[in-house]
């Protein structure tokens, strides 16, 4: 009889030990989260605004009409202006780019910036503070 209270007593201290334990990561997962979520909706902030439709379709309707009053002739304005959307869509961050840099782990730093590019953007992390120590 004494055994099986024994063993009742140790399941119920491990079990204890289990709690406290969970309990442990999820504090710690807490507060990881905690401390990304800043700089992931940062992240995502400049990925949506990125992707807006309506501020491309601005861009491109304001280089056209660039086009035309500067002179050039429509269908070459229609051409170039196809080639200017064309770049645009390049330009902005792929979810693959996304998904590369979360995975990397170099979100967790302060600074980030997106930066377009003819390849496609490329997401830049840490340059405000290599930008400080070259002026220092």
């Amino acid at each position: 009889m004494s055994e099986v209270i024994s063993t009742s007593e140790e399941r119920r201290r491990e079990e204890r030990e289990d709690v406290e334990e969970l309990r442990e990561v999820l504090k710690a997962v807490s507060d990881f989260l905690k401390e990304i979520k800043p700089s992931l909706e940062d992240l995502l902030k400049v990925f949506v605004e990125s992707v807006s439709g309506d501020k491309l379709a601005k861009e491109v309707s304001t280089f056209y009409k660039s086009l035309i009053e500067s002179g050039v002739d429509p269908q070459t304005a229609k051409e170039w202006t196809n080639k200017f959307f064309e770049e645009r869509l390049k330009s902005l961050p792929s979810i693959k780019t996304l998904t590369d840099f979360l995975s990397s782990g170099e979100w967790r730093r302060k600074s980030v910036k997106v930066k377009p590019s003819k390849e496609g953007a490329e997401i830049k992390v840490g340059e405000e503070e290599e930008e400080k120590k070259e002026e220092e």
